[in-house]
């Protein structure tokens, strides 16, 4: 018996299953807590490698896809602040206009902490272009006067 092996990133638990598949390879079970739709079912992948075996707990076709989307190709919003200059406030919520890969977030974030723009901003404003060669921008989220 192999022991359990288990590592909790944000609302995903991953654990290494004790036994072999039926087809003889090692398989992993994925276990999440669907956010697809206020349900919040908790959601089982059965996976061989990068290869999905099934998935159980779902209640809608939305878990189903949440389900299969994360464990292949998980993808976040991003939301921040960026540094107003000559504002009503010295900062301005802001995120980004889609979800992007998870592996990107740390660029992102880098590209957000020294930018300062100028007021006023308006909600929908783009505060940053495609810099992640994601097709994604980032907007305001918030206005923000001249001070």
């Amino acid at each position: 018996m192999k022991k359990v092996k288990q590592a909790i990133i944000g609302k995903t638990e991953l654990a290494e299953t004790k036994g072999d598949t039926t087809n003889g390879k090692r398989c992993n079970t994925v276990s999440l807590t669907c956010i697809g739709c206020p349900m919040g079912c908790q959601v089982t992948v059965e996976m061989d490698g990068g290869d999905i075996l099934g998935v159980t707990g779902y209640t809608c076709k939305r878990g189903l896809d949440y389900a299969q989307k994360e464990v292949t190709d998980p993808t976040r919003i991003v939301t921040s602040t960026v540094r107003v200059l000559g504002g009503a406030h010295p900062f301005v919520a802001v995120k980004t206009a889609r979800d992007i890969p998870k592996g990107k977030i740390r660029d992102a974030m880098a590209a957000l902490r020294g930018l300062a723009i100028p007021a006023p901003v308006s909600i929908g404003d783009v505060v940053l272009p495609d810099t992640f060669g994601l097709g994604c921008e980032v907007v305001a989220t918030q206005n923000c006067g001249a001070g």
